[in-house]
């Protein structure tokens, strides 16, 4: 198989490992009767507030929605982005390698790599913000979940 495709195969690989974090933690707010309290909590660690103070208070509603819904589209493309990679990065490290990339390997790639670029990004904008994050347990939980589905999917398409 080409390189280039199999890169393709990597990046939608994922892909897919995103959206199943993001499912995961859209149906733990869910359950916790919070929804969407983890991209807020993520959004504003990354991108910074998620309000501003107008004194008209029609204005400061478009406003706070237009700047939340901005944000939250960034985060979610930066999300993408940042599964897209590391999907790379897995068929490069596994194809290197030379070990096959599976429902079980993946799990493992997910709770280490996946895990560890989360920890590195929220270590990068500082402790202080970090309030409403997920715990590393949840992070972890859907990132092993996530990486499985990464290595199940490559493992059907080989």
């Amino acid at each position: 198989m080409s390189d280039s495709s199999r890169i393709a195969q990597g990046m939608r690989g994922g892909f897919l490992a995103g959206i199943t974090v993001a499912a995961f933690f859209f149906v733990s707010d869910l359950l916790h009767l919070a929804p969407l309290s983890t991209p807020a909590a993520l959004g504003h660690a990354v991108l910074g507030p998620w309000a501003v103070a107008i004194d008209f208070p029609i204005v400061s509603q478009v406003a706070n929605g237009a700047l939340y819904g901005g944000k939250l589209i960034t985060l979610t493309g930066l999300h993408f982005m940042t599964f897209g990679l590391l999907g790379i990065g897995a068929v490069a490290v596994f194809d290197r390698y030379q070990v096959p990339l599976n429902i079980v390997s993946g799990s493992i790639f997910g709770v280490v790599a996946y895990s560890t670029t989360f920890a590195i990004g929220m270590a990068m904008v500082g402790g202080e913000v970090l309030t409403g994050i997920p715990g590393i347990g949840s992070v972890a939980a859907a990132n092993l979940l996530g990486g499985g589905v990464m290595g199940g999917y490559m493992q059907m398409c080989e």
